[in-house]
């Protein structure tokens, strides 16, 4: 169940949205970091923070999944290996 979480939170790309804008951001309200998220958040909501991120996951997540089953895999092996089975 940890894996799952774990395999499912690391497709989100969410920093990435926060990058963009404080890396984009011109005039009034936008002269800090935290200016810069306040006036998007103030403009389009929390949502902005999302942008990309169903894309991003579908992109990552079967990578994601075979690295996972496929480290289960070998610890069994290794085990079966030692005779620890």
């Amino acid at each position: 169940m940890y894996n799952l979480l774990f395999t499912f939170i690391e497709g989100t790309n969410s920093p990435r949205p926060w990058q963009s804008r404080v890396m984009n951001a011109s005039g009034p309200g936008s002269s800090s970091t935290i200016g810069a998220i306040r006036t998007a958040i103030a403009n389009e909501g929390y949502a902005f923070m999302f942008k990309g991120w169903v894309p991003a996951w579908f992109r990552l997540q079967p990578t994601t999944i075979l690295i996972f089953l496929s480290l289960e895999q070998l610890k069994q092996l290794t085990d079966w290996v030692r005779g620890d089975l």
